[in-house]
């Protein structure tokens, strides 16, 4: 089952790449994100499969 929004952490482990990484690309508008209770950063997984999709990112087994 998947989550319904991913944290850049797990995200980041999702696509074995650093957290920062992923808060670059949030960042720089390349991944749609959300701000959950006004300060924590969280990722669709609508956007999460799009982004994949669009940038053939494979991620890891089992996530």
């Amino acid at each position: 089952m998947q989550p319904n929004a991913y944290t850049p952490a797990t995200l980041a482990k999702r696509w074995n790449c650093s957290e920062t990484l992923v808060r670059n690309l949030i960042r720089r508008k390349e991944l749609e994100s959300f701000k959950f209770g006004g300060k924590l950063i969280r990722v669709s997984h609508k956007s999460v499969v799009a982004y994949e999709a669009a940038a053939r990112v494979v991620p890891k087994a089992g996530t």
